[in-house]
């Protein structure tokens, strides 16, 4: 009688476990073909923005900004005018920076030592075309202001404008650690290859439905 009973909650166990297996399966198909209908995957973009700074809450388009890396809080742009969407290469290196001390001129020092450069992580950016002209753009208008590069919340770096940028590439010291920038940088061009993917992939059926 046992034996009996314990054999029938086996099989109950075995149809419950192909009835949620089934269940699964049906959901995924669901969604693949819900994605193949009616539009591209999702893709998974890092949230990371690029923003005028104000010098102070003087203009209706900016607001206070907290971010979690920083005590300071800053007065940025309420829009940013870039994002991740907008990179297509994100590369991450240390290099030997040379530290800014305000007031020095490291081309001409007297008596005074020069400072020693600095092991810094770098990110190299490369924007895609429209990207390239809007950078271009802003940089033009807004000479001596900066930039803030935010990621998930923290501050990345801030950029100081000096002279237009034109070339579509910059690049930053990061204020983060060397293996949360390299993920960072990882998850860009991870995306950045996503969207390729899923552009050719529109492209062809696209061509197809002619």
């Amino acid at each position: 009688m046992y034996i009996k009973i314990r054999k029938l909650e086996e099989e109950g166990l075995r149809k419950i476990a192909v009835y949620f297996c089934l269940s699964v399966f049906g959901l995924m198909g669901f969604v693949l073909s819900y994605a193949e209908e009616w539009g591209s995957p999702v893709i998974d973009e890092p949230a990371v923005e690029f923003r005028l700074v104000c010098e102070a809450n003087v203009q209706s388009d900016c607001r206070r900004v907290t971010v979690q890396n920083s005590r300071e809080a800053f007065y940025l742009n309420e829009k940013p005018f870039l994002s991740a969407k907008d990179i297509i290469t994100a590369k991450v290196l240390v290099k030997e920076v040379m530290p800014h001390v305000p007031g020095e001129d490291y081309l001409q020092f007297s008596e005074k030592a020069p400072p020693k450069p600095e092991q810094k992580i770098t990110v190299d950016l490369k924007f895609d075309k429209q990207a390239t002209n809007k950078f271009n753009e802003i940089t033009s208008k807004n000479a001596g202001r900066k930039i803030a590069v935010l990621a998930e919340g923290n501050l990345l770096a801030v950029y100081t404008v000096r002279d237009p940028v034109t070339s579509g590439k910059i690049t930053f010291v990061s204020n983060l650690g060397e293996e949360e920038t390299k993920d960072l940088a990882d998850r860009i061009n991870k995306a950045a290859t996503q969207r390729t993917i899923a552009l050719v992939e529109a492209e062809r059926k696209a061509r197809n439905q002619k």
